[in-house]
């Protein structure tokens, strides 16, 4: 037997007839680690992305619930608006009334004061 460090892993079928044997020294035995190493950071990598994505989820949820609070705050800034718009003609169309008042009252003159003066 050898000194050198490494597994050897033993399959034996139900009979008993047939009869495996797998060594893992030198080469293979520094391949094995590094793949159980491989292994390892990409399970690791994956729980980390999976995690991410659900606490992304949760925030893309949170965004979208305030993307329909901005949405509802648009429509009414929009019928204020609209509102506004429509106060602002009316207003427009009572100051030309007035304008017009006033022109008509302007040349209906008051009747000249006929009482003779200083007769009180």
């Amino acid at each position: 037997m050898s000194s050198e460090k490494g597994f050897t892993a033993y399959f034996v079928s139900h009979d008993g007839k047939t009869h495996h044997r797998f060594e893992i020294r030198g080469w293979k035995l520094h391949m094995a680690r590094a793949l159980l190493a491989l292994a390892v950071l990409v399970v690791s990598a994956a729980t980390v992305i999976t995690a991410l994505g659900l606490l992304q989820a949760g925030e893309m949820d949170r965004l979208r619930a305030e993307n329909a609070l901005l949405e509802d705050s648009l429509r009414v800034r929009g019928l204020l608006e609209s509102r506004i718009a429509a106060v602002e003609s009316d207003l427009a169309r009572m100051r030309e009334d007035r304008q017009i008042i006033e022109n008509m009252a302007g040349i209906i003159a008051p009747a000249p004061d006929t009482s003779p003066a200083g007769t009180e």
